[in-house]
């Protein structure tokens, strides 16, 4: 059996049927790195004048005993192939799950894209390959289209992503200043999305976070100003519904920052992970001791307005949270990392 014959005949299968795409491959001198690309044009013509972009795709082939209902499947990548894959705008990649006793396939996809690469190599370690996460290939054409199509949209958003690092937010509003207008683009059939910072002046545009459940989302805020202790912050905000219970929602303040709480009790959980470079951590942990200090709790604007919680609400602590804390410790920390941010010039 030549698994992955069978592999990419079977994205030939689902691409020759589709209105605005086609497949070139060469299976028997095949391109290293690639399998060949998907060709992906703007109405049913296919003609050179309709042509819109192409996509550099990899098909692999797995044999398994049965395939049950799977959402999500996870698939080995070395990690010299994503350098390149990154390095070249990405790339859609195909896992081809194959039953051999009863012949049946699905298709698992991943939009391999800069921003994501670079996530997943900044975690890699001393890893010779990475496991990245597909999901099964919706049935439509027009569903297969449309991902093709959002894959070609953010790739022309995250050129500035091709090399290197993924840019923090704050260093981005710190090298741009005021100039920057923050978005959220996403694609409900994917059920994911990508917060963005533009340049409009400069016509630059960098993708600054993946957010992987659009669904789970009631509402995202970009930048978003919190009142607390007298102070504002300006943070990206996410409120989400909690998946281990229905009555709980999720609010995530920045990177380190987590409030679970419950809207029929009223009460809630903070929890704080610092994470980020040094100006990330310094900010995040004066963010803290004003939170500690500020017994009103924490206002942010404009999200009752967008998410539906009561008017005016705040959040604040209580004191069980409070007692878990040790101010003097984290002030120390704080005169610490900025005595090593001054070093660093």
């Amino acid at each position: 059996m030549d698994i992955e014959l069978l592999a990419v005949s079977k994205v030939m299968e689902r691409t020759g049927w589709t209105d605005r795409l086609k497949l070139f491959i060469n299976i028997n001198d095949k391109e290293p790195m690639w399998d060949g690309h998907i060709y992906v044009y703007e109405d049913d013509s296919k003609t050179n004048k309709s042509f819109k972009d192409k996509i550099p795709i990899q098909v692999k082939g797995k044999v398994v005993s049965k395939i049950g209902k799977k959402d999500k499947i996870k698939y080995p990548v070395e990690t010299v192939d994503l350098n390149k894959y990154r390095d070249n705008g990405g790339i859609m990649y195909f896992v081809v799950y194959i039953t051999r006793k009863d012949r049946k396939t699905t298709i698992f996809y991943a939009s391999l894209l800069p921003f994501k690469i670079n996530d997943l190599l900044d975690k890699k370690g001393e890893q010779q390959s990475i496991s990245i996460e597909l999901e099964e290939l919706p049935d439509g054409d027009e569903k297969f289209e449309s991902i093709c199509f959002n894959f070609i949209k953010h790739r022309e958003m995250q050129l500035n992503e091709i090399k290197g690092k993924n840019p923090t937010k704050e260093k981005l509003v710190e090298n741009f200043k005021k100039d920057l207008v923050f978005s959220l683009v996403y694609s409900v059939l994917e059920n994911e999305g990508y917060i963005y910072a533009e340049n409009k002046d400069l016509n630059l545009t960098f993708p600054v976070e993946h957010i992987e459940n659009i669904y789970g989302l009631f509402f995202v805020a970009p930048e978003c100003s919190i009142l607390v202790n007298g102070k504002t912050y300006r943070y990206r905000v996410l409120i989400e519904n909690n998946k281990a219970t229905k009555d709980e929602i999720i609010i995530e303040i920045g990177n380190s920052i987590e409030i679970i709480k419950n809207e029929k009790t009223k009460k809630g959980s903070f929890k704080f992970n610092i994470k980020g470079c040094l100006e990330d951590r310094i900010k995040d942990y004066e963010f803290l001791l004003d939170f500690i200090d500020d017994d009103k709790g924490m206002y942010i604007y404009g999200m009752n307005e967008a998410c539906c919680m009561e008017q005016n609400q705040t959040l604040k602590l209580t004191k069980e949270a409070l007692s878990k804390f040790n101010r003097d410790g984290i002030e120390k920390y704080i005169e610490r990392l900025k005595v090593l941010k001054k070093s660093f010039g």
